[in-house]
């Protein structure tokens, strides 16, 4: 993080703004707290997994983990609360900007279409506020349909110019003049200056994920 703000850009090459320069600041300064917590902390191993679903009795709750596809991670869980309809998703949704710096894109989406089918009336999201049924449905599509459109033409462009790493500046070229990035932008973080920047950070990291993931790295 300190090289990225001495060379005022980040991993993807773009120049950081003022916003984002305060961000990775204070990142940086919260570190040492965080460090000195790590050193208490114990790896175990698991001693239970699932591959598709579990579900779990709390003595008169029942709760069901499930694996729905990857996304933000190979391993990405939801639990879910069928009696309240509480839905839980971790890092697959974050609102009102996605968090897609990594993971697998052009997967993603087929995994929030499978989490559209779940019956909530009420979505936790892994960071931002709690969104009721309608408004979660909502911005979950809206999150499916960015990923289908950006990993599909991440998939074209690569086909275009061929594979290989020195091929993603022009891969990322070709999206950004097919995509309407105003419109995504103004869909996720509306007037916000703060989430636009962020929005503009997580987009080029995603262009990022998924000519990774379509180029089988």
């Amino acid at each position: 993080m300190r090289q990225i703000l001495a060379d005022g850009k980040d991993n993807n090459g773009k120049v950081l703004t003022e916003g984002e320069r305060k961000e990775y600041e204070e990142a940086i300064a919260g570190l040492a707290p965080v460090q000195e917590e790590f050193k208490t902390i114990v790896d175990r191993a698991p001693t239970l997994s699932f591959d598709s679903e579990m579900r779990i009795d709390l003595g008169g709750r029942e709760v069901r983990i499930m694996h729905l596809g990857r996304g933000n991670t190979a391993g990405d869980a939801v639990v879910f609360l069928p009696k309240e309809k509480i839905l839980m998703t971790g890092d697959l949704v974050v609102h009102p900007v996605p968090y897609m710096f990594g993971g697998y894109p052009a997967e993603f989406g087929r995994t929030l279409a499978k989490m559209e089918q779940v019956r909530f009336d009420t979505i936790v999201p892994g960071h931002g506020e709690v969104l009721n049924a309608e408004a979660g449905r909502q911005y979950v599509r809206l999150l499916a349909d960015f990923c289908e459109e950006v990993g599909g033409l991440v998939s074209s462009e690569l086909h275009r110019t061929g594979s290989g790493a020195a091929n993603l500046p022009a891969v990322r070229e070709g999206v950004m003049k097919k995509i309407d990035v105003a419109g995504w932008r103004r869909k996720f973080a509306g007037d916000d200056k703060t989430e636009q920047d962020a929005f503009d950070t997580t987009f080029a990291a995603m262009i990022t994920a998924a000519f990774n993931e379509v180029n089988g790295r």
